[in-house]
């Protein structure tokens, strides 16, 4: 609308600051949402932070409820659709328009509010109307958007982000980009203990293998979330800001912050092939003494074991920097304290049913390689898992000087 919308501080009321719920301007307020859930103050600034992207852009329409009336005695004018000089038809807002409600896309209309970059309150948005529909079918419309949407396979989300590697600088690479590549390079590299064996899913790759005693291939997802995990706590977070606008170009890697995984550092000085060599060499050892062995149904080769033992590599490279610096000085040794820890763990039956395929099952998998390679104690775990890890531990014959 011409002169339709509220100042700031007004349209943040609506079902987010609690001193106004309950009032009348906040219930009409929420009542203009139409039939949709809350608004969601963390969802908000999530996509302003997308929105701030110099990349930014909503490909799908935001769909409002006009009315084509008013109601006696106000001095609102409908919304109305008259034919131009120019031959077709058009919408006309007046200034002091009945306003419309939205049926789908209140995140992303509220979102503007939150953006950093000033000129993002120019965005163009794409909007679908609909004239004087009930409530009923206003609820049925959002339904049936929210209910029928089909997720796409995360696998082939992530294989987007190694999509035009070529045509973008390296030292702006987010977190997710990099991983991908790294990924990718440890599948077709000959070299690699993982060759051929991810699968990629992307159209035209050669068909992957299984690691040995696996049911199943070993998914992109499970190995980029594990490489991720090695110099990005949120990448998510990382990547809206190397995309934000700031003085006409983006941010590189090297100005984001240190927050704390253990090759962030390379990451920032875009020290991939360090990164890609450590990772190898992790993977070699892991592929030594577990993956080899083709022990049928060990949960070290389901996704849910390998983004444990990446979980290992973190806490293994925080606890021993040593182990890094040794890399960069090309010691061949440098990653003996991990094998020599992993070595431990060898006689651990991780086919027992402890080790289920869920985040539960994973973090068991991570907590028993930690007992086992005695980087942590059992008696730091209390209750049933206790019992359970003590119950294995036991059967394998390791870590008994921490029991």
């Amino acid at each position: 609308a011409q002169d339709g919308l509220d100042s700031p501080a007004k349209l943040c009321a609506v079902g987010l600051v609690p001193e106004f719920e309950g009032t009348d301007e906040w219930l009409e307020r929420v009542r203009l949402l139409g039939n949709q859930r809350k608004l969601s103050l963390e969802r908000l600034r999530s996509i302003s932070n997308f929105v701030d992207g110099v990349d930014s852009c909503f490909p799908n329409s935001i769909i409002l409820s006009a009315s084509s009336w008013s109601d006696d005695g106000s001095n609102t004018q409908p919304w109305r659709v008259e034919q131009s000089t120019h031959g077709f038809d058009e919408i006309v807002i007046p200034s002091n328009a009945v306003k419309a409600s939205i049926v789908d896309g209140q995140h992303r209309l509220y979102s503007f509010l939150h953006s950093e970059v000033e000129d993002r309150r120019q965005f163009q948005l794409l909007c679908a109307v609909f004239f004087d529909i009930p409530s009923s079918l206003q609820a049925f419309i959002f339904a049936s958007i929210n209910t029928n949407q089909k997720a796409v396979r995360r696998g082939m989300a992530l294989n987007l982000y190694g999509y035009n590697i070529e045509d973008e600088p390296r030292g702006i690479w987010s977190p997710e980009k990099l991983a991908v590549f790294l990924v990718r390079r440890l599948n077709f590299d000959p070299l690699s203990s993982l060759h051929r064996r991810i699968n990629i899913g992307a159209e035209g790759a050669p068909p992957s293998g299984t690691l040995p005693g696996a049911a199943r291939v070993l998914s992109l997802a499970a190995v980029v979330d594990g490489v991720l995990r090695q110099f990005s706590r949120n990448p998510k977070r990382d990547r809206d800001l190397l995309r934000s606008e700031r003085f006409w170009s983006r941010k590189k890697r090297v100005s984001l912050d240190d927050d704390g995984t253990p090759l962030r550092h390379w990451y920032r000085d875009s020290r991939d092939s360090r990164i890609y060599g450590l990772i190898r060499d992790f993977v070699v050892v892991v592929d030594d003494l577990f993956w080899s062995t083709g022990v049928e149904r060990s949960m070290l080769t389901r996704a849910v074991g390998v983004r444990a033992l990446f979980d290992f590599l973190v806490e293994s490279l925080t606890r021993h920097p040593e182990i890094i610096s040794s890399w960069e000085e090309q010691d061949s040794s440098s990653l003996r304290v991990i094998r020599e820890s992993l070595q431990r763990c060898t006689k651990v039956d991780f086919t027992d049913p402890y080790f289920e395929a869920t985040g539960r099952g994973r973090k068991r998998i991570l907590n028993v390689l930690l007992v086992g390679a005695e980087l942590s104690s059992l008696s730091s775990f209390a209750g049933s898992d206790h019992d359970e890890m003590q119950r294995i531990i036991r059967r394998a014959e390791v870590g008994t000087d921490v029991i």
